[in-house]
């Protein structure tokens, strides 16, 4: 599941609201459409980079690749234990939300846009549960303020490359950690 975002350009004090995305982004494809050699195949991000860059900090497309990477950093955490985690399946259903992105810098020449934003993530039903009941013990889910990441098109323009830099993105790996080291003790609360 992904929050879609709401996305603040700088210097504006009000937020786009999703209709106004969905208004900008049906006019950057009618532009490629209309304008671009070919236009087919194209995502959300590699028009918007070529079109208004701000807007790759929050589309869902962002989102989702921001999700990906924090399992993905979470796994591999879990990974280097060498034993299977009870609660690592939770990580298939965690929640990402973007909100507050603001594009820091863009490079017309190498279509690299690098945002900041603050990425919330959380965890659903019983894991959710889980989390609050332990939060005394620091346990919790986090929202990670002012992250960086950058979003730019590969070598050879093929796909997109999302760097994460700077962002704890392994946070949830650690709370499952965690929380399997506190059930092995004895000590997890039930939620």
């Amino acid at each position: 599941m992904r929050v879609f975002p709401k996305l603040r350009l700088s210097g504006l004090n009000s937020p786009i609201s999703r209709l106004s995305d969905l208004i900008v982004v049906s006019a950057l494809c009618l532009t490629v459409v209309a304008c671009g050699p070919s236009g087919g195949g194209r995502t959300t991000n590699q028009v918007a980079l070529d079109i208004l860059p701000a807007r790759v900090c929050v589309t869902s497309e962002t989102t989702d690749a921001i999700t990906k990477g924090m399992i993905t950093a979470s796994r591999k955490r879990l990974d280097a234990f060498g034993h299977p985690f009870k609660y690592e399946s939770a990580l298939d259903h965690m929640t990402v939300a973007v909100s507050d992105a603001t594009l820091l810098s863009f490079d017309a020449q190498t279509k690299k846009a690098t945002c900041k934003a603050t990425i919330t993530y959380s965890f659903s039903g019983k894991m959710d549960a889980l989390v609050r009941a332990n939060q005394e013990r620091g346990i919790s889910n986090l929202a990670l303020e002012e992250s960086q990441y950058s979003v730019q098109p590969s070598a050879d323009g093929s796909r997109l490359v999302y760097d994460f830099e700077g962002m704890t993105a392994d946070y949830p790996g650690y709370v499952i950690q965690q929380l399997n080291e506190l059930e092995s003790r004895g000590q997890l609360q039930q939620g």
